[in-house]
């Protein structure tokens, strides 16, 4: 081989070595890992992931999480691209985080749930809220109805909010204001006038 085409193949081979070797992993592919490829929304390796979601990057800087618990609450702030695992809906409020106290109506989502607490009433200031706002009070109308209160048969009103109104074949025996469990009414015991629901407890009297 004459010299011209020697020197010719050694600068074509310098070439290649120079230029395209380092810019090959193995299969003839960028790599994806090179500085700048992983945060370009590009597929740059062709395996049909792009920048953090490909696995060439999970080491590179772009793709690390960055979280801070600025508020030191001690939840991380949530942010889709710095901190995606974080839980702190308001990284700024130490009192809001998941399972916090929510305040209802002050238009803060305390406990991270998406929502504000809606407030809930007491109209008849029996000490039950109203059950269409996550009460337990059947009839906020009325302060004599509500979980637990002496039920009057056969006058089609659910005093005890247990859904239903009380037959009046069943017996109060006795007379301590609850009927007899056996036959639909509230009283464990209706034999003993100071066993009733919602009755004070004396410890240890079996």
């Amino acid at each position: 081989m004459s010299p011209i085409r020697l020197m010719i193949l050694f600068v074509v081979t310098l070439f290649a070595a120079a230029f395209v070797l380092p810019a090959c992993d193995g299969d003839s592919e960028p790599l994806a890992d090179e500085v700048g490829k992983c945060d370009n929304d590009l597929d740059d390796d062709g395996d049909g992931d792009t920048d953090c979601d490909d696995a060439d990057c999970s080491s590179d800087p772009a793709c690390q999480e960055n979280c801070q618990d600025g508020d030191s609450d001690g939840h991380d702030g949530y942010d889709a691209d710095s901190c995606p695992s974080g839980d702190d809906c308001d990284d700024s409020d130490p009192n809001a985080y998941p399972g916090a106290t929510e305040i209802c109506g002050d238009g803060i989502d305390q406990d991270c749930d998406g929502q504000d607490l809606p407030c809930c009433a007491d109209a008849d200031n029996d000490g039950y809220q109203d059950e269409n706002c996550g009460g337990t009070d059947c009839d906020d109308s009325d302060p004599n109805a509500y979980p637990g209160a002496p039920e009057t048969c056969g006058d089609n009103i659910d005093q005890d909010c247990n859904g239903q109104d009380l037959s009046c074949g069943c017996p109060d025996a006795d007379n301590d204001g609850y009927q007899d469990d056996n036959c639909g009414g509230t009283d464990c015991d209706d034999g003993d006038p100071n066993a009733y629901p919602g009755a004070p407890e004396t410890c240890g009297d079996n």
